[in-house]
């Protein structure tokens, strides 16, 4: 196994033999990222072994209704629609899991979004979380979830 480099822009890595164990998200890399950059929906951000992706992630602009965040940040946000990011997909090949790339590929999501922030404004980091082990995931890394929804859960930008 080669060196795993750090984050960069999804271009012509191979994503072919990506499998994370979640069909859905491998079949978005595969098919859709592509499209969403070119029409700027999205960018996607990978990790390779070489030239081979064994991570992911995707982030986009979002807004979020104030009553939707957790209570204790409600207080310092405008009652109009609150400007965010949203960490849209997440995913590790199936043989890169448990060696920290997940928790990287956050971290790397988070120091785009504080950057981005200081151009044009985003309060918060939001994702939905597909099931129970991924929240944990998420709620171990500082997010913390909706009041109205479990799944949804929110990093506030502005401590």
């Amino acid at each position: 196994m080669a060196r795993i480099g750090k984050p960069e822009p999804f271009r012509d890595q191979d994503c072919s033999g990506f499998s994370s164990g979640n069909s859905a998200l491998d079949a978005w890399l595969k098919k859709s990222a592509n499209k969403a950059q070119k029409l700027n929906t999205a960018k996607v951000y990978v990790v390779s072994d070489e030239n081979k992706v064994v991570g992911y992630y995707a982030i986009a602009s979002a807004s979020i209704v104030r009553d939707a965040l957790p209570t204790k940040v409600q207080s310092e946000l405008p009652r109009h629609p609150v400007p965010g990011l949203l960490l849209a997909r997440l995913a590790v090949d199936s043989n890169y899991q448990n060696q920290g790339i997940g928790r990287a590929l956050v971290r790397d999501a988070v120091s785009k979004a504080l950057s981005i922030q200081q151009l044009v404004g985003a309060a918060v980091l939001l994702v939905h979380s597909k099931d129970e082990e991924a929240s944990r995931f998420y709620l171990s890394l500082g997010f913390e979830p909706s009041p109205g929804d479990r799944h949804l859960l929110c990093l506030y930008l502005n401590t």
